[in-house]
């Protein structure tokens, strides 16, 4: 069966997360083809062990001469190898909270729109849900987990690499430039996604926040790098050739 969707992850040092995340797509039985990318952005724990335990694409950072870059690199990467037109695009820490979610968030798309899923924060040791991250009460368009049309990911170039050296506000250059930039507009689907709680990195975020609200006010919408190619059912980019 071909593949119709692409779920494209970057990880970084979340093994136990990432574990996690599989196990709970695998539970996954959507009744068209998906291929599941994981673009390791160089960890230095197993992260590699765990992509071998699941029938998922895996690529590394290092192997094209990247060292550790805020996942942006490592976004790109999996994102120039998808195929689907259709593009699930999360974080490594979230898991799939309902059997068919990948098929009823596909079944939800329609053009002019990305989808994001209702995502909560979620405490795995003692099974209770948080604060709302992403959803109808918290509105932040970011895709901890969603789709979008990989075309519409073409035309904004995949993510800033201006942010590749800093923390933060690369997701929301990416959600600016397909709301802005490609005229689409985020639905929020009723689909649960829990992000297992876990420890975030104290790194200053100042620059980040300054260039964002800089290319905002300049309405730059496209990455750097410009729009990608886009063919049907092609990738940007053959990963031999990255």
């Amino acid at each position: 069966m071909s593949a119709v969707v692409s779920l494209c992850i970057a990880s970084y040092n979340h093994s136990p997360l990432l574990r996690r995340t599989l196990q709970s797509i695998r539970q996954q039985r959507p009744p068209f083809g998906v291929e599941v990318i994981v673009a390791d952005d160089a960890s230095t724990d197993d992260t590699a062990k765990v992509m071998a335990e699941f029938s998922v694409k895996a690529l590394n950072t290092e192997d094209w001469g990247h060292a550790y870059h805020n996942g942006v690199n490592a976004k790109n990467l999996a994102l120039r190898a998808a195929q689907g037109d259709i593009v699930i695009q999360q974080s490594d820490d979230v898991i799939h909270a309902e059997p068919d979610l990948i098929e009823r968030l596909v079944a939800s798309m329609r053009p002019g729109m990305f989808a994001a899923c209702t995502v909560y924060e979620f405490d795995v040791d003692t099974g209770i849900i948080g604060r709302q991250l992403v959803g109808n009460i918290n509105r932040r368009p970011l895709l901890f987990l969603g789709a979008t049309w990989r075309e519409d990911i073409c035309k904004v170039g995949g993510y800033d690499t201006d942010f590749a050296e800093l923390l933060w506000y690369d997701d929301n250059r990416m959600s600016d430039g397909l709301q802005y930039g490609c005229g689409v507009s985020c639905h929020y689907v009723p689909l649960l996604g829990l992000h297992q709680s876990h420890s975030r990195s104290k790194s200053p975020w100042q620059q980040s926040k300054a260039i964002y609200h800089r290319k905002t006010a300049d309405k730059q919408w496209v990455s750097p790098g410009g729009p990608w190619p886009y063919r049907q059912g092609v990738p940007v980019c053959e990963v031999s050739e990255l």
